[in-house]
């Protein structure tokens, strides 16, 4: 069994092939969607998990920012899930320019110093597909801070998951 888990959230840029822009982010024939993006009408027929998609390994193409849990716990400790955290909050700062896309969650077991599996998406192909939570493409410049407060309403359950990228003073 595992002893060690660790949770990464990381502001990502995808492959171009992946990229799929909300509608109010595109401008086809000259034609501005812009207008879409707060009509109450249209945003109650959105679905809850609109914003949250499963993506393969492949899909990203680098990490905005230097790889870091935001969440670690050893299993060898833990008594009950009660003591794990309902929400995360976390600020990173940017350290390659690009379009962030998304933050893509994934995980780290480590059995002991030297084995540990993970699902990262930039060095493990794995089937375990991986979560991205989508957002609005938003270019950063290095030195720039991603700011974003992960919230698991029922833990063992992602499509409970949510998540919210905010700006924060860096």
């Amino acid at each position: 069994m595992p002893g060690k888990f660790e949770l990464f959230l990381e502001p990502v840029c995808l492959k171009s092939g992946y990229r799929a822009p909300y509608i109010w982010e595109n401008d086809i024939r000259d034609v501005d969607f812009r207008f879409l993006k707060n009509i109450e009408e249209i945003n109650r027929y959105i679905r809850l998990d609109y914003s949250k998609v499963y993506i393969e390994h492949s899909a990203v193409d680098y990490f905005l920012c230097q790889p870091e849990p935001c969440l670690s716990f050893d299993l060898n400790e833990l008594n009950d899930e009660n003591e794990l955290p309902k929400f995360i909050e976390a600020s990173k700062r940017v350290i390659q320019p690009g379009s962030m896309d998304g933050i893509c969650l994934y995980f780290r077991v480590a059995f002991d110093e030297e084995i540990a599996l993970d699902n990262s998406p930039l060095h493990t192909r794995t089937n375990w597909m991986k979560v991205l939570f989508r957002t609005e493409s938003k270019h950063y410049t290095i030195g720039e801070v991603v700011s974003f407060r992960l919230t698991m309403d029922v833990l063992f359950n992602r499509d409970t998951w949510s998540l919210e990228v905010y700006p924060l003073a860096g």
